[in-house]
């Protein structure tokens, strides 16, 4: 069997069907303020985030291997011109 997928991925559903069986995952998000994508021209571009902003992600697991990946969604069409995937970004709830 193979290992879990090396690069980032849509989240869960877009591993393949036979491989999905046998991770496990766990929705994670990460607080930051920032984050940061390459351009088209390899050039750093920050993006700021509101503060009740974070970045969803996953732990996937599967036999003794675990890894995070960045769940990602297409890009806004506002920064469609840095890259053609961004992060899934989910607002939190006010307390």
């Amino acid at each position: 069997m193979a290992g879990l997928p090396s690069d980032a991925f849509d989240g869960i559903q877009s591993c393949p069907a036979a491989d999905r069986k046998f991770i496990s995952g766990f929705i994670l998000a990460s607080a930051t303020n920032q984050f940061m994508e390459k351009d088209h021209d390899n050039q750093s571009r920050w993006i700021e985030l509101d503060k009740r902003m974070v970045i969803q992600e996953l732990l996937a697991e599967r036999d003794d291997e675990m890894r995070v990946y960045v769940v990602t969604i297409n890009t806004p069409p506002e920064y469609a011109w840095i890259h053609d995937r961004w992060p899934r970004l989910v607002r939190l709830k006010d307390q």
